[in-house]
């Protein structure tokens, strides 16, 4: 039986108990009143008793934590399931931080709920390091380890601000090592495998392609341009990147110019450029590219991504010797350099930010940018399209 009593030099009472073990142990209630104290002993008394049954699961331990907690503080214990408090924090953030920064949040989000599965009905504090090494691991299998990195990191920042709204004690995901990105560094192509790869392509990626090489933007930003962002006319692009927000003007090397005066153009300005590709997301954008990639002899692609006995399974999916759609990116910065572009020209073609540049103080006149672009040769090589 429990008992509670006052020592030396403390205000608060004190519960004299038995452990699971069989060990007699003194713990603080943490409350000058006597009557809370006794409460509190008791329930450190009956979470024992249950310990020494083989009964104390971890539901019942918080059981037992919430009861304490509602005695000493006249208040029920702040909690919340792991899918409540994402949906609530996701609600919180889309008011705090930018669009593209809530969708790589809400990214996380269902990947936490897919890979935790029936947890995430279960109390925050109920995530453990196990389930945070599964989570990483998981991602690790179909993604680059920066992003599965980017990823994890996000997961910490959450599991942080549950700790500090009293939601969960320790963070399980800070516990877990980032991957060692070394040696996946995304690589460029060569000019080669670039053409090699725009004669393979459809029309439209055909079109994605160009982009990507003659102005060295993203992905996702590319295949979403309106016509309303083509100026044929001056012959520039101008976009505002989706990652920094950045504006940009890029004039268009004249393969881009040609491309682009062919295809049929919109009396609707905003309407898409590349209609089939607009709206498709990001991933599966990204998947295609492979494909193209692969079918051009560097790389295989399995495009339903099944897992393989004793194969690369669902990790297939990377396996194009790390050649993107970001690696055009890559390889037009090269191509600039290798022309004899300045760094800071091909920095303003790409959108690079330096620490040394600041776009304060540094103009550059699109005449110059323009004569950058058309140092960048041909890619538009003669193919039919697939």
């Amino acid at each position: 039986m429990a008992s509670i009593h006052r020592k030396p030099n403390s205000p608060f009472w004190h519960a004299a108990f038995y452990l699971p073990d069989g060990r007699r142990t003194q713990r603080s209630t943490g409350t000058a009143n006597r009557k809370k104290a006794l409460a509190i002993a008791l329930e450190y008394d009956k979470a024992a008793r249950t310990g020494r049954q083989g009964l104390l699961t971890d539901q019942k331990a918080r059981e037992a934590i919430a009861s304490i907690y509602a005695i000493a503080n006249a208040d029920l214990l702040p909690t919340s399931t792991v899918g409540e408090y994402l949906d609530r924090w996701l609600k919180v953030k889309t008011i705090e931080t930018k669009d593209s920064t809530v969708a790589e949040y809400s990214k996380t989000a269902e990947r936490l709920k897919k890979i935790l599965g029936p947890k995430v009905n279960r109390p925050m504090d109920a995530v453990t390091v196990n389930d945070a090494l599964r989570f990483r691991d998981g991602l690790a299998d179909i993604l680059a380890p920066a992003t599965a990195n980017k990823y994890l990191k996000i997961a910490r920042v959450i599991w942080n601000d549950a700790g500090r709204e009293s939601m969960a004690g320790d963070n399980p995901f800070a516990k877990v090592k980032i991957l060692d990105t070394q040696g996946s560094t995304r690589r460029g192509f060569t000019l080669d495998q670039v053409k090699a790869i725009y004669n393979l392509a459809s029309p439209s990626w055909r079109g994605m392609i160009l982009l990507g090489f003659y102005c060295g933007q993203r992905l996702a930003d590319l295949a979403r341009l309106t016509w309303q962002n083509v100026d044929l006319e001056e012959e520039v692009i101008r976009l505002t990147t989706g990652k920094t927000g950045r504006p940009m003007v890029i004039p268009m090397a004249r393969p881009l110019v040609d491309f682009l005066s062919n295809l049929p153009a919109s009396d609707n300005p905003m309407d898409p450029i590349f209609p089939d590709l607009a709206d498709l997301r990001t991933q599966t954008l990204s998947g295609q590219f492979s494909a193209i990639v692969a079918d051009a002899g560097f790389g295989t692609y399995d495009k339903y991504h099944r897992g393989q006995k004793d194969g690369p399974g669902r990790a297939a999916r990377r396996a194009t010797g790390n050649l993107t759609f970001h690696s055009l990116r890559h390889t037009a910065t090269s191509q600039l350099k290798n022309a004899g572009v300045s760094d800071v020209v091909a920095r303003e073609i790409i959108g690079h930010d330096s620490e040394a540049i600041s776009r304060h103080y540094t103009k550059i006149e699109t005449t110059t940018l323009r004569n950058a672009v058309n140092r960048l040769p041909n890619i538009a090589v003669q193919g039919k399209p697939k």
